[in-house]
């Protein structure tokens, strides 16, 4: 690894995303083992290396936030801090502020990783007691921590449940970190015929793995390999997993007859919906009849972090119909129209450019998040998003509570007809993420794991 966010191979510079763990190094992400012990920096205490020379090459990049964290906290500041949880502030709470304090005294933003640093430190599970020399670590996952054998014990059968997903989150972070997030490759399968989705996204990925060219470094990551590529495509294949169980506009048209779609992605960003924009070319690819596809991504983060080589021209749309689709999608003469609009939607509606939506998606949509906050920026768009009864509106969460609420706030905002009850989506990601907040009691959440479809009541 060549510093921040950057991995070279081939001479060429891949863009990556860097993640911290607490029980890895912190350069070469290597467990500890019986032969290989981890140590931790003696100045911050915060992260480890397996080696002197680990923690050399990553010194110039740890130092700004190391010096800081000394600083602030002073060499064990970890304990000090965590212990804030006893009094006015829970945990997520006082190591955002801890954050925070960084951040000012930094002046600049946190990187991803070191974000991560602050949110997932080497902490009792239980008391959030802080003292290196006090620590004891689940030998399996790594990933949690533990003052004592009493508190090991007291935290055991719950951990039990997050263990194995432990694991796969760092490695699933440390392959996409060596190989590059560009690397993830879909599959070439173009179908003739229409063909109905299996069950699940697995039995799907899998069926198509003999039809993808998979990068030398994920040869002996097949797992891991389909797990990544599941976390891509999640956004079009959940779009069709819905559009499969009902007809589409005022022609109650069926998904596989249809030859023009257009879907809006309301509150898109470049890094999530956007990032490795060609995968929604796969619609293409599984839906035969299909020759325009027009997808429309709308939000106020569009733009935040963009990878478009290109830019945008003044109509928000890039025809890719020429630029990266495939030689068979070409000689069929196929065309697929990206827009993109950074806005809010309702905005966007009010446009001399919009179009009408055959569907309207939102991903990990978040409606109940600031609900009834002046911050809000979801009403005036969620009457829009409900108001044709002909176009439906599809939108997943991460929890099955959260999807709760999140309908509970459309049906504030006007009649609507639950035409897909929310469950857990077959389509969703298969890659676990660590949530810092451990909502609804949980370690780790998945893109997309719950669905649910509306549509505005006749």
């Amino acid at each position: 690894m060549n510093g921040e966010g950057v991995i070279n191979g081939n001479d060429n510079e891949v863009e990556t995303i860097r993640h911290y763990h607490p029980g890895i190094c912190h350069t070469c992400a290597t467990r500890p083992s019986p032969t290989t012990s981890l140590k931790r920096c003696a100045q911050c205490q915060l992260v480890l290396y397996c080696s002197k020379q680990c923690q050399k090459k990553d010194w110039l990049i740890h130092k700004p936030l190391c010096q800081v964290q000394a600083s602030l906290e002073g060499k064990n500041g970890v304990t000090s801090a965590e212990k804030k949880v006893n009094s006015n502030m829970n945990r997520f709470e006082a190591r955002t502020l801890r954050r925070m304090q960084v951040r000012c005294k930094l002046g600049r933003p946190l990187k991803g990783y070191e974000n991560e640093i602050f949110l997932f430190p080497r902490v009792c599970e239980i008391c959030c007691e802080g003292d290196p020399s006090k620590m004891i670590e689940c030998f399996k996952c790594r990933s949690v921590f533990y003052c004592s054998d009493e508190h090991y014990s007291e935290d055991d059968e719950r951990h039990k449940k997050w263990c194995d997903a432990f694991n796969l989150c760092i490695g699933c972070d440390v392959l996409e970190y060596r190989l590059g997030v560009d690397s993830i490759p879909f599959p070439i399968c173009i179908d003739d015929k229409y063909k109905a989705l299996p069950g699940t996204i697995k039995e799907h990925l899998t069926s198509m793995l003999d039809m993808v060219s998979i990068p030398v470094g994920y040869l002996l990551e097949k797992d891991l390999f389909l797990i990544l590529m599941s976390e891509r495509l999640t956004y079009p294949l959940s779009v069709l997993y819905a559009l499969q169980q009902i007809k589409i506009g005022p022609s109650q048209r069926d998904i596989s007859k249809v030859t023009e779609l257009t879907i809006h992605v309301v509150g898109a960003e470049s890094t999530i919906e956007m990032l490795g924009i060609i995968r929604w070319e796969y619609l293409a690819h599984i839906l035969p009849a299909l020759q325009k596809l027009h997808v429309v991504f709308v939000g106020p983060q569009v733009f935040s972090v963009s990878d478009l080589d290109d830019p945008v021209p003044d109509n928000h749309c890039l025809d890719d119909s020429g630029m990266t689709l495939c030689e068979d999608c070409q000689v069929k003469g196929r065309a697929i129209v990206y827009e993109m609009c950074q806005m809010l939607y309702h905005e966007y509606v009010a446009a001399s450019y919009s179009t009408r939506p055959d569907a309207i998606v939102a991903f990990n949509c978040g409606f109940h998040e600031f609900h009834g906050d002046k911050i809000d920026t979801w009403p005036e768009s969620l009457k829009l998003m409900i108001q044709d009864s002909e176009t439906p509106l599809i939108f997943t969460s991460y929890t099955e509570k959260e999807a709760m609420k999140d309908l509970h706030v459309l049906q504030e905002m006007g009649e609507v007809d639950v035409i897909i009850p929310r469950h857990m989506n077959p389509y969703q990601s298969l890659r676990p993420h660590r949530d810092p907040a451990k909502e609804d009691g949980a370690d780790l959440f998945y893109v997309n794991r719950f669905i649910t479809c509306v549509r505005a009541t006749k």
